[in-house]
Formats: structure tokens, C-alpha cells, sequence
């Protein structure tokens, strides 16, 4: 965490909404958004800054426009957003915010939460792998999402198809919690048919998004809620994904994380097994069972009760 942020206080709603307005401003991301706090101390002060100075540091000139002209009303939107039962708005320097993410270079500047927010404060782990699984493959995370529950883990994973679906079933067929990390904003589920998904995550677990609530899905916000799933749990498990999958960019973000990259092999037939099998070669753990990924994480989390074999 850059030293611009300091974690673990109460903001006055005031400053809640110069975080907001902030937030939304184009051309402002995780890390200028660390440079103005760094510089100006005092979030109010970025909105009266001469735009010269603003220059300086490396704000265009669409960033200046709207922060000479912020849209209160989006931020008053957001802020009834927070007020909804199950809502939580959480923002880097809140009581609350997951002590993990706090431990990337770009930490989301907010976090919108619905759902039980205390669940991001638990051990994590993400599983994540192809959207068009094998049966195997489907197999695998559903049962590696249950063992690891039973062994004290909360499944994390991106609500998508495939393999973030089967573990998040997995984790709540067993009525544990799981967290998904969503490219949309919590009032645009994405994909819709896991609508129903969404709400039974909610109620056992937390569905969590950078982007404010309003925000369609698009392409380029995947990427940096890979970067989410991946900062929020101890590992990353791969279960199935192919040569280009998308996985393995959540797979090189944990790595430049420092977090550990696990994966399960597969035969060199199965083209959805390539990206597995490659980072295997690169130096993942290769995991064939639960006791895998738990002995691996000794230490680093508490066992209540032992995986079923």
C-alpha cells in the first residue's frame, strides 16, 4: 500500500463523498489516485487545486474538467446505494477494508459490498479456470471448493461460466461462504443468467466490485477484477484453462502479488489442460488434492476440521 493511503479510520461523510467524487473521475486510477492523497494530504484540497499543479502531477485535461465540475449527483447515488440493507461502501482508508488488498501496489481506492463485507476479512483462496470446462474439470471445482471450505478456506472466484460457477456451487453446497468479484457494478450482474447465483452468494458470502453500482460490464474491466480475486486470497488455484484463457492473467497477477499460484495437470491431449500444465512448467505448485493446497497454506491460515478424503 502506498503510504498516501492511511487505513483503518472512520471518515466523516464529507470526505466520504470527496472519496467518491474521486473515485469516478475519468483518467483517475488506483495509482494517481495514491499520488494526489500522497501530495495533497488532504482529499478535499485535490477538488480547489490550480489546474496547473494538477498538470504536474499527471492529470489531463478531461480528469481537470471534472474535477473542476464533479457530479454530486452520482456521488449522492452512491451513497443511497450504501445505505440499502446488505450495502457496504468501503474505501482504502475505512476500518474494514481487507487487510490483504492493502498489500497491492493499486488498491481499488473503493470497494462497493453487498452481502456479509466481514467475509473479506477471512482466509481466501480463488479458484478460477476456463468458461467451456471439461466435465472433469467442472468435477474438480466443485470438489476442491468443498474440501477447501471444510478447511476453513472462503472460495473467491469471478461469478463467470464454467469453473467460478462450479466453485462457487461448491462452496455453497456445503454452506460455507464465497466471494465473488464482479466486472459490472453490483446493480448490473454479469452474466445475467447467474442472477440467482448472485443473490445466494449475497446471502452466504459477498459479491464485491470496484466499479461504481451503475457500471455495465466491459472488456477492459476484467483484467483489474482479476486483480481483485487474486489480491484478496492466500493463492490461486487453476483448474482447467487453455493457452489464452483468461485465468492465467489472474494467475500473473498473483505472482506479481506475491501470493502463491497453484494448478491441476492435466493430459497433454486436453487443449483446456495447456495453461496448467504451462504454468506448472513456470514453477506452480502442481496440486492433485486438497492436502495439496492446505499443507502448502499451513501457517497462513486455521484449519477448523479436516477435508473429507
Amino acid at each position: 500500500m502506498d503510504a498516501g493511503i492511511a487505513a483503518n479510520r472512520n471518515l466523516s461523510d464529507d470526505e466520504l463523498a470527496y472519496w467518491l467524487a474521486l473515485n469516478q473521475t475519468p483518467g483517475i486510477g488506483a495509482l494517481i489516485f495514491q499520488r494526489l492523497l500522497r501530495y495533497f494530504n488532504d482529499i478535499s484540497k485535490i477538488f480547489s487545486a490550480d489546474s496547473a499543479e494538477l498538470r504536474q502531477i499527471g492529470l489531463r485535461a478531461n480528469s481537470l474538467r471534472s474535477l473542476q465540475k464533479p457530479d454530486w449527483r452520482a456521488v449522492e447515488r452512491q451513497l443511497e446505494w450504501a445505505k440499502k440493507p446488505g450495502n457496504t461502501l468501503l474505501t482504502a482508508a475505512s476500518a474494514g477494508y481487507p487487510c490483504l488488498l492493502l498489500e497491492l501496489a493499486d488498491p481499488p481506492p473503493v470497494l462497493f459490498i453487498h452481502g456479509q463485507a466481514g467475509i473479506l476479512q477471512q482466509a481466501q483462496i480463488a479458484i478460477v479456470g476456463s468458461r467451456k470446462p471439461s466435465p472433469g474439470g467442472l468435477h474438480n471445482a466443485t470438489h476442491f471448493a468443498n474440501t477447501l471450505c471444510y478447511a476453513g478456506l472462503t472460495i473467491t472466484s469471478g461469478l463467470a461460466y464454467g469453473i467460478d460457477a462450479a466453485a462457487h456451487h461448491g462452496a455453497l453446497a456445503v454452506n460455507s461462504s464465497t466471494v465473488a468479484v464482479l466486472g459490472s457494478g453490483l446493480n448490473c450482474i454479469y452474466p445475467k443468467r447467474h442472477n440467482k447465483l448472485a443473490a445466494q452468494i449475497a446471502e452466504n458470502g459477498a459479491l464485491v466490485s470496484e466499479l461504481t453500482p451503475d457500471t455495465p460490464p466491459l472488456a477492459h474491466h476484467f483484467p483489474r477484477r482479476n486483480r481483485i480475486i487474486s489480491g484478496l486470497s492466500l493463492a490461486t488455484l487453476v483448474i482447467e484453462a487453455g493457452e489464452k484463457s483468461g485465468s492465467l492473467i489472474t494467475a500473473r497477477l498473483a505472482l506479481e502479488q506475491g501470493r502463491d499460484v497453484m494448478a491441476v495437470p492435466g493430459t497433454i491431449q486436453n487443449p483446456l489442460a495447456a495453461g496448467c500444465n504451462r504454468l506448472i512448467q513456470d514453477g506452480a505448485l502442481l496440486v492433485t488434492h486438497s492436502d495439496d493446497v492446505i499443507n502448502n497454506l499451513n501457517g497462513f491460515m486455521a484449519t477448523s476440521q479436516a477435508p473429507p478424503k
